[in-house]
């Protein structure tokens, strides 16, 4: 089981390579077949061990409510949005519902299959071997004189030509445009994949390069479809001294959800592997760990994630507060400091308004606020935010706020639902870190603890949630330090029964003859 771990927690996040992997139809790809070794796995795993499938672990009942809860607003979201019932494998709500699940399930896989304390630093150890990796690319890509850029185009997107073609040529072709001019040439194709991962062959029209002919594609079917395509960016990102957007259009291995995400993620490991340095006294481990977040720590930068930044404040600020004033006060000095130390990208970032998302996110919110409580008790339905409130408004643009846009979703149910769930998962690390009996074990709960702080905070500006990409490493790291509290407790059991069991050290009544006795028998 520890392999197929290994491979679902250090695969299933590059989305480069999940892209890349041969996919069928009727939902049978990596990620579901892996899903379902992992799920017969367990069962099989701890049956040979003679344990129960679930160990007792707090979360356990909040992610399986939270699980319920969601998977019922995907159905009861038909009664209030304008979406279908998800009854198809290919159904663009019932796919994001499917990812988080996902990465939520890594918490059970990782906190009842690992065998001990070995097993979980091996499958740490593989992932912390992805930061390299991970930088690299993102490295790559913001020095390249191109840049990647995606779009999400709806069916309703995509265009029909009329029945004598004037635009493209050909009588009901279907083409979209591009804001941006794409690259046509043999470095620098085009790729477009619907969520099911066909590929459709394209090509760009003769009057508009913007305006691109898509080959195969039935728009009727409602397949969202995914773009990625090439830009010249001229002098290169690396270069640049103020914030442009085309600098948050870089997202690294992560080719299906952008740079505030990916930035996330970043942050969640950063934050694990500060609990680990601060707990763990390995020299060869810490020079790893800081290796690691050296190379994280780059990558936060140049994101330019205001959120991601706040995220890595609130987890070492906490841990200034809670464990050393002295780390506190070196965490401040920093911060001053680094204006003088940044390029001119990040500091006009740092120092920058709100965009024009941003500024609307009040209204947002209100809606969403209103939605949840008064119009709709149990929620829009899952997945349903945008669709109903671009109904409603005309304006298709999220929360920005995965706690709200859970609200106006799933009501408030499912807002207590998740945040009792952060709730159990920092009480599993801090709970890890105060009883562990070694220096890794409260490594481990310490991160898991912090790394809950940044999520929360983080996921106050977007969803930083829901992504099988986050959710993989977020909830990997969460059920190690569940297991080790049950690896801990079975111990702590294990050896009161042997004290039980043991003789009194004492000898018994019946043993020590009486003085009487001892005289009778000497005489």
């Amino acid at each position: 089981m520890l392999l197929f771990a290994i491979l679902a927690v250090c695969v299933l996040p590059i989305q480069m390579w999940t892209d890349a992997l041969p996919k069928f139809g009727s939902g049978i790809n990596f990620q579901n077949v892996l899903t379902l070794i992992l799920l017969v796995g367990w069962k099989l795993s701890t049956a040979r061990q003679g344990r129960k499938m679930l160990s007792p672990s707090e979360p356990n009942k909040w992610l399986g409510l939270y699980l319920g809860w969601s998977f019922l607003a995907l159905f009861y979201g038909v009664l209030f949005a304008p979406v279908q019932l998800p009854l198809s494998m290919s159904d663009e709500r019932f796919i994001h519902w499917k990812d988080e699940a996902t990465g939520l399930f890594m918490f059970f896989i990782v906190a009842n299959t690992l065998k001990d304390e070995k097993a979980i630093k091996r499958l740490l150890f593989c992932m912390c071997l992805l930061t390299p990796y991970i930088i690299n690319v993102y490295y790559k890509q913001y020095h390249a004189p191109t840049s990647l850029k995606t779009a999400q185009l709806q069916p309703d997107e995509v265009v029909l030509d009329d029945d004598i073609g004037n635009n493209t040529g050909h009588p009901y072709a279907p083409y979209f445009k591009l804001d941006d001019k794409p690259l046509f040439d043999d470095e620098h194709s085009m790729s477009v994949t619907d969520w099911e991962g066909r590929k459709y062959e394209v090509q760009p029209t003769s009057y508009n390069p913007r305006v691109v002919r898509i080959f195969g594609y039935d728009r009727r079917s409602g397949r969202v479809l995914n773009v990625k395509f090439h830009q010249d960016r001229g002098s290169g990102a690396a270069a640049a001294q103020e914030f442009s957007w085309d600098l948050k259009e870089i997202t690294g291995v992560f080719t299906q959800i952008g740079s505030n995400e990916m930035a996330a993620f970043y942050a969640n490991a950063f934050l694990f592997m500060v609990g680990m340095l601060v707990c763990y006294r390995s020299v060869g481990w810490r020079v790893y760990l800081l290796f690691n977040m050296a190379l994280l720590g780059w990558g936060l930068i140049f994101s330019l994630s205001r959120g991601a930044w706040l995220a890595i404040c609130a987890g070492v600020g906490y841990l200034g507060a809670r464990k050393s004033k002295g780390l506190m006060i070196a965490f401040v000095g920093f911060i001053f400091l680094a204006p003088a130390l940044m390029p001119g990208s990040v500091t006009s970032r740092a120092s920058g308004g709100m965009d024009d998302s941003a500024a609307h996110r009040l209204d947002f919110w209100k809606w969403a606020a209103v939605a949840g409580t008064i119009r709709f008790p149990l929620g829009v339905g899952y997945q349903c935010y945008i669709p109903r409130h671009q109904e409603e408004t005309g304006i298709k643009l999220d929360t920005h706020n995965f706690f709200f846009r859970t609200l106006a979703e799933m009501g408030l149910v499912g807002l207590a639902l998740v945040i009792l769930l952060l709730r159990a998962a920092f009480r599993t690390g801090w709970k890890l870190y105060v009883e562990g009996k070694n220096g890794f074990q409260r490594g481990v709960g310490l991160g898991a603890a912090l790394l809950v702080i940044g999520n929360a905070v983080s996921n106050m500006f977007g969803d930083r949630f829901s992504y099988v990409s986050l959710g993989c490493f977020m909830w990997a790291f969460i059920g190690m330090a569940a297991r080790l509290n049950t690896i801990n407790a079975a111990a702590a059991k294990e050896e009161a029964e042997r004290n039980k069991a043991r003789p009194s050290a004492s000898p018994s009544h019946e043993m020590v003859p009486s003085a009487a006795a001892r005289l009778g028998a000497s005489t």
